[in-house]
């Protein structure tokens, strides 16, 4: 009797050295992997600075829980919440924000009131009105603009689903 409990007590601090290491490993972040693939990996760097060389690289290290940080200016669009969110311009900025339907570039918005907080980024209240309308059945983008008044600059465009 006394064998076995001492080998449930050597099993027992065995289990417990093994699972601390396991317990305490960073949780993944599917989510930001997504932001890697159809060559979004080229929009960031990893937290020291580092280019990543692939997508596989990228994904693996955003999965890992790994903080993908932009290269300069970004715009990135949450079509769920109607927000159009921007990294990398000045500080305490004024944005200038404007967006085209493609291919029928005769619709358009314009949001004013827009500025940058202390890190460089801003993002709009809710456009969903603006972001849903769909001209056309043939529209398959916006392409959105956004310029600080330092004259940063960066156009983006992202898929719509018109006519679908």
């Amino acid at each position: 009797m006394r064998r076995v409990t001492m080998m449930l007590g050597a099993l027992a601090m065995v289990v417990g050295l093994l699972a601390g290491p396991v317990a305490a490993a960073p949780g993944g972040n599917a989510a930001n992997a997504h932001k890697c693939e159809e060559g979004g990996y080229l929009d960031y760097t990893d937290a020291q600075g580092n280019p990543f060389k692939n997508e596989g690289q990228c994904t693996s290290y955003a999965a890992r829980g790994g903080q993908l940080v932009p290269t300069g200016p970004h715009l990135s669009l949450d079509l769920s919440a109607g927000t159009i969110s921007g990294t990398g311009f000045t500080p305490n900025s004024p944005i200038a924000l404007s967006g085209e339907f493609v291919p029928n570039r005769n619709f358009s918005f314009i949001t004013f009131g827009l500025s940058t907080d202390a890190t460089g980024a801003f993002t709009t209240g809710d456009l969903r009105e603006d972001l849903t309308f769909c001209p056309t059945e043939s529209t398959t983008s916006v392409e959105v603009t956004a310029t600080d008044a330092e004259g940063v600059t960066v156009t983006q465009s992202f898929p719509l689903e018109c006519g679908v």
